[in-house]
């Protein structure tokens, strides 16, 4: 008796497992990215540099770093995606967030100039 309940506890765990992992839909990108996610995600990159880049010279110009809005020239921002920055002048922070990805993948990035890339926890 005692074999069946567990056995019956078990099963409906797996059972219960297996419908949370089939209601997830797939990350946009990994390794299976399609050819269209891929040049989304390599167009958020590249404004991620450029937020950077153009960073570095707004300090060296006016000793203070600049909101995205003032920097000249700033490329768009890729389809679905979204810039969050927060600076105090001395220094700065921002994202580049995927809105459109189930697992909310997203590049980082501050003052020190290195790319982070990550996603929500699942």
């Amino acid at each position: 008796m005692r074999l069946t309940v567990v056995v019956v506890a078990v099963a409906s765990a797996i059972s219960v497992v297996a419908a949370i992992n089939a209601q997830q839909p797939a990350c946009l990108h990994g390794q299976d990215e399609s050819a269209a996610q891929q040049a989304r995600r390599r167009g958020a990159l590249a404004l991620t540099r450029q937020i950077n880049s153009y960073e570095v010279v707004a300090k060296q110009r006016t000793q203070t770093y600049q909101a995205p809005a003032s920097l000249p020239n700033l490329m768009a921002t890729p389809a679905g995606f979204d810039v969050h920055f927060a600076t105090d002048g001395a220094t700065y922070a921002f994202s580049v967030k995927d809105t459109l990805d189930p697992c909310s993948f997203a590049y980082f990035s501050d003052e020190a100039g290195l790319i982070y890339t990550g996603q929500a926890l699942q």
